[in-house]
C-alpha cells in the first residue's frame, strides 16, 4: 500500500481516504485514492524497468505540456494523466525507500483487455494516431531516450541468447521449441532495422496496447491515451506494430488457447486505417511503408522479451502464474506466426 509520508507529501490525509490497487499493468505498483473532491493515481515507479526515475519525471512533464499546447490550438481532443506536484512542487517524491508520483485520476473511464468490435478498434488506433501527431511539434532530442534500443530486434535476441546460456532459472528444457522459433526469425533484423533508418525520429508512445487507452463510461469514445512513461524518441512503425498486436486478436495476450490467436482480418483493417487518419499531413511515404514491418517485428520483440522475461526468473514484468511469461511468449509467437504467414491478404490493408 501507500506508506503515510507519501500520501501527505501530496497533500492527502491517511485517515480520510481509501486506497484500492488499480489496473492490470506489469511495472509499476499503481493505486486510486479516493475519498477526495478530485481523486488521485498513485504509483510507485519500478526501478528496475526506469532506474532513473528524475529523468522519466522530466519526459513526462515535456510530454503532458505538449500535449496541453496542443490541445489548447485545437489540434488534440483527448485527455491526458496530469503529473500532481507535492507539497514542495516537485512531481517525483522519493520516500519510504522509493521513488513516487501522482496524477489525476480520469473519472468516468474504463480501460479493456480485447477489443470487441472493427469500429471500437478504428477509434482506438485513431485515439493514438491523435496521441502521435500532438507530439509532432515536441523535438525528439527534448526527451530522453530512457529504454535506449526499446524496440531494438537484434539486442532483444542477443538478451535472449544470453539468458539462454545463463540459464539461472532452469528453465530453458522447457521453451527449447520457443527459443529455437526465435532463432529462426533473425532473419527480420536487417528488413526492420533499414525501414526503421529510413523514416524520421518522432516523440512516441512506444506501449500503444489497448489497454493504455481509456473510454468514456457513457458514450464508449476513447477518451485518453495514458501510461506516458514509454514516450521517447521512435518510429511510428513500432507504434502501429504495438496496435496491432493488442487490437487484432481475439484472445488476451497470456491466453493458453492459441489455436484462437490470430489476426482478425476486419480488425486489422480498421487499425490501418483509424491510426494513419489523424498522421496523413505528417505520415512520409517511407513511414507508411514501414508500418508492415512495424507489425511484424514489435510482435516477435514482444514475444522475445517474455521469453527472456520467463528464463531470468520473471524480474520485468512479473508473473501471477508459473509459467505466466512462457505462456505470453507462446500467445505472442503464435499471433507473429498468424500475421507473417497472412501477409498477401493483410497487407494490402495498408495501402489507403
Amino acid at each position: 500500500m501507500i506508506p503515510r509520508e507519501v500520501l501527505e507529501r501530496f497533500g492527502v490525509e491517511a485517515g480520510s481516504v481509501t486506497v484500492h490497487r488499480l489496473g492490470h499493468g506489469h511495472i509499476h505498483d499503481t493505486y486510486l485514492v479516493g475519498g477526495l473532491a478530485a481523486p488521485l493515481v498513485i504509483q510507485r515507479i519500478s526501478e528496475i524497468a526506469f532506474p532513473e526515475p528524475d529523468r522519466l519525471a522530466r519526459n513526462l512533464e515535456r510530454v503532458t505540456e505538449a500535449l496541453k499546447e496542443s490541445h489548447a490550438r485545437g489540434r488534440y481532443p483527448l485527455e491526458w494523466p496530469v503529473p500532481i506536484p507535492d507539497d514542495r512542487g516537485n512531481t517525483l517524491v522519493r520516500a519510504a525507500g522509493a521513488a513516487w508520483r501522482a496524477t489525476r485520476f480520469i473519472e468516468g473511464t474504463y480501460a479493456i483487455e480485447q477489443v470487441d468490435t472493427p469500429q471500437r478498434a478504428r477509434r482506438g488506433a485513431r485515439a493514438f494516431g491523435q496521441f502521435c501527431a500532438a507530439l509532432v511539434p515536441l523535438d525528439p532530442t527534448h526527451i530522453v531516450e530512457l529504454i535506449p534500443d526499446f524496440h531494438d530486434l537484434e539486442r532483444r535476441l542477443a538478451r535472449l541468447e544470453q539468458a539462454v546460456t545463463d540459464d539461472t532459472e532452469g528453465r530453458v528444457a522447457d521453451a527449447v521449441a520457443e527459443i529455437d522459433f526465435c532463432r529462426q526469425q533473425r532473419f527480420l533484423i536487417e528488413p526492420v532495422r533499414a525501414a526503421a533508418e529510413q523514416v524520421p525520429r518522432r516523440v512516441c508512445h512506444n506501449d500503444t496496447k489497448i489497454n493504455n487507452l481509456l473510454f468514456d463510461s457513457d458514450d464508449h469514445l476513447p477518451r485518453a491515451v495514458v501510461d506516458l512513461d514509454t514516450c521517447m524518441p521512435g518510429r511510428w512503425m513500432h507504434d502501429f506494430g504495438d496496435i496491432v498486436r493488442t487490437f487484432c486478436s481475439p484472445e488476451a495476450e497470456d491466453s493458453t488457447r492459441l489455436d484462437r490467436v490470430r489476426v482478425r482480418d476486419d480488425v486489422f483493417a480498421a487499425v490501418s486505417a483509424g491510426f494513419v487518419e489523424p498522421l496523413s499531413r505528417h505520415l512520409t511515404a517511407d513511414e507508411r511503408e514501414s508500418l508492415w514491418l512495424g507489425a511484424c517485428g514489435i510482435g516477435l520483440v514482444i514475444a522475445v522479451r517474455f521469453l527472456t522475461d520467463h528464463l531470468e526468473g520473471d524480474p520485468y514484468f512479473g508473473a501471477a502464474r508459473e509459467g505466466h511469461n512462457l505462456d505470453r511468449a507462446r500467445n505472442q509467437l503464435a499471433l507473429h506466426r498468424d500475421l507473417t504467414a497472412r501477409e498477401n491478404e493483410l497487407r494490402p490493408h495498408l495501402a489507403g
